[in-house]
């Protein structure tokens, strides 16, 4: 069920397909239409190769931290335009920003943000690539936008709102998934690969912040984290 909604994404009408040719077919109609259309008619954007560039521009930086600037001159666009546009698609459910947590700026990035998107299935029409979890070269990616895509729907359900971040240092530690709910801090680390460990990401930020680190793979992601 993962693979198929890490491939195919969740809408309800794709998600019931079986054929991955249909699925498809009709991922590219939905992007095609409320992506492309619906948004940029409702949002009356003049200049729409520019926010389908953005669109895509984001599907290829999945779990990277942004760069703004960088972003808005490979578009041709001020950066100005670059937030509106962000703020569109997420206001759209396209996609959302995940903003760093840090209690010491001087050692913890504190600026730069990820942007995952909704629904996969939109971002791998949108990258062209349907290939197998197998042979993919951004699985890593995949699945850490998976997870966060996933959690967020399921805070949703549950109608609770903890405050939501991934950690960095400059020394480059790292910890995908950081919640803070009623001053309760929790952090996991996502690695797709059946033996993995935790990284030293992982431990530094437990010293630094006496919380564990609780790793989640593709065996225990239902009952550690989704």
């Amino acid at each position: 069920m993962a693979n198929d909604l890490i491939l195919y994404g969740a809408y309800p009408e794709v998600y019931l397909q079986n054929q991955p040719d249909l699925r498809r077919l009709m991922l590219s109609k939905i992007t095609e239409s409320y992506l492309f259309k619906d948004i940029l008619a409702f949002s009356r954007i003049r200049n729409s190769q520019a926010i389908q560039d953005l669109a895509r521009a984001l599907a290829y930086q999945i779990g990277q931290e942004m760069n703004e600037n960088e972003l808005a001159s490979r578009i041709k666009i001020d950066r100005k335009t670059l937030l509106s546009y962000l703020e569109i698609l997420e206001q759209a459910f396209v996609i959302y920003r995940l903003y760093p947590y840090s209690q010491n700026p001087r050692r913890e990035i504190g600026r730069k943000y990820k942007v995952y998107f909704v629904d996969l299935g939109i971002r791998n029409c949108l990258v062209g690539d349907f290939n197998p979890l197998n042979v993919r070269s951004d699985l890593g990616a995949l699945w850490e936008n998976f997870l966060a895509s996933e959690r967020k729907k399921n805070e949703h359900q549950l109608r609770i709102a903890p405050k939501t971040y991934f950690w960095r240092s400059y020394n480059g530690s790292e910890v995908d998934w950081v919640e803070v709910e009623e001053k309760v801090t929790s952090a996991w680390e996502f690695k797709y690969g059946p033996n993995a460990a935790l990284s030293h990401g992982g431990r530094v930020f437990t010293k630094n912040y006496h919380v564990p680190v609780e790793l989640v793979h593709p065996q225990n992601f239902m009952d550690k984290f989704i």
